[in-house]
């Protein structure tokens, strides 16, 4: 059986835990990574919501509870923020080194391109 105290100090320890490896998640796979971690179905965060199941007491239970679904909504929100971030750091990035050099002069022209051809003549019926 699970104490109240222990879920309250494991929310926020997990909570300390989560923010500092998401602090210095960098890249795509690590982003993945830490969601397999944290957030995925055997990850600490959906485990820990899990024990609360345990607690006997209904009031430690809806106290448990709370600070659990808090810890996973701040966790879930700051994980939206950071990947969106990591996304656009990888996209501007890759827009850097893919620049195109509006200096650089473009193909020649070539005038024969912009003559009109001749209109046929229109054959009269009448003769």
């Amino acid at each position: 059986m699970v104490e109240l105290a222990e879920i309250l100090s494991a929310v926020e320890a997990l909570k300390v835990e989560a923010r500092d490896s998401l602090a210095r998640v960098a890249d795509q796979a690590a982003v993945a990574a830490w969601h397999q971690e944290y957030l995925s179905k055997k990850g600490k965060i959906p485990t820990l919501l899990k024990s609360v199941g345990s607690i006997k007491e209904i009031e430690a239970k809806k106290q448990a509870g709370k600070a659990s679904n808090e810890l996973k909504q701040s966790i879930e929100a700051a994980f939206a923020e950071h990947q969106e971030r990591v996304k656009s750091g990888e996209l501007a990035k890759k827009l850097a080194g893919e620049q195109v050099d509006v200096t650089f002069p473009g193909r020649p022209v070539s005038w024969v391109e912009f003559i009109p051809a001749p209109r046929p003549f229109a054959i009269s019926a009448a003769f």
